[in-house]
This record gives structure tokens, C-alpha cells and sequence, in this order.
């Protein structure tokens, strides 16, 4: 791949991020393009945000700040109470 094409490679990449929460609603649709998404990590995270996390879509449904609450991480129960699995309701985007 050549300088050029890594680079609109890029730009395409960052295009498509910021068009999430505009144009993908449905779990399913989410689901579909979940490879956009950033893998969860320690920090402050707003009611909506999505990320990914144990191969699973997730929205966090809660606000938390992980500076206040260090044991909410995807490795805890405690997860569960600010966060949500997205669930898909066709064969392709069906999760465990």
C-alpha cells in the first residue's frame, strides 16, 4: 500500500467513526459495523458511548468515571449495572 492510499485509508476510517451517532441507530446496525468502534478502556464514559469489550458491542447506560469507581471494568459484576450488551435480532448480528 503506497503513502496515498494508507492515507485515504485513514481519513475513510475517520470519516466513518465520526458518522456513527448520526446514521448507525439499531443494535443490529452497530453490531454490523462494530469494527469501528474503540475497545473499552479505564476513564470517564457517558451515557450512549459505545465501545467494545470481552467481543461484545456495549453501550453504557450509566455515566461512571473509572478515577471514581476503579472496579467497573469488564472483568466485574459491577459492569453489568452501567453498561449493556447490544443484542442483534437477525441470524448475522445474533451475540451470546
Amino acid at each position: 500500500m503506497t503513502e496515498k492510499e494508507l492515507k485515504a485509508f485513514s481519513s475513510v476510517l475517520t470519516l466513518a467513526k465520526m458518522s456513527l451517532s448520526t446514521m448507525v441507530k439499531t443494535d443490529d446496525d452497530k453490531i454490523k459495523v462494530s469494527g469501528l468502534y474503540d475497545e473499552w478502556t479505564e476513564g470517564n464514559h457517558a451515557v450512549g458511548e459505545i465501545y467494545t469489550a470481552k467481543n461484545q458491542v456495549w453501550e453504557c447506560f450509566q455515566a461512571y468515571d473509572n478515577s471514581t469507581y476503579p472496579d467497573i471494568n469488564p472483568e466485574n459484576p459491577a459492569w453489568n449495572t452501567f453498561n449493556r450488551p447490544l443484542h442483534g435480532k437477525t441470524k448475522d448480528t445474533a451475540m451470546p
